[in-house]
């Protein structure tokens, strides 16, 4: 009996490893498809706050305001 339980509590685990990394997937195809559609100036800017520039590092780095910088983000609904 112990060896069924055992069985059968391995089928699950892989079953749900299987989806989780199915959704996992997803996920990012759903990311790559929504990177897809930025435009080029606002993957720049989404990869300098994803690599942890502040707002000011992101405007001094385009010379931009550090007002529009943060109305990039938040046009792009991060900042």
């Amino acid at each position: 009996m112990a060896r069924l339980s055992s069985l059968l509590f391995c089928q699950e685990a892989n079953t749900d490893a299987i989806t989780n990394e199915r959704e996992q997937v997803e996920e990012m195809i759903d990311l790559k498809a929504a990177l897809a559609r930025l435009e080029p100036w606002q993957r720049l800017v989404l990869g300098y706050w994803a690599q942890g520039y502040t707002q000011q590092e992101i405007a001094e780095r385009l010379q931009v305001s550090h007002n529009r910088v943060c109305e990039w983000l938040q046009e792009m609904k991060i900042g």
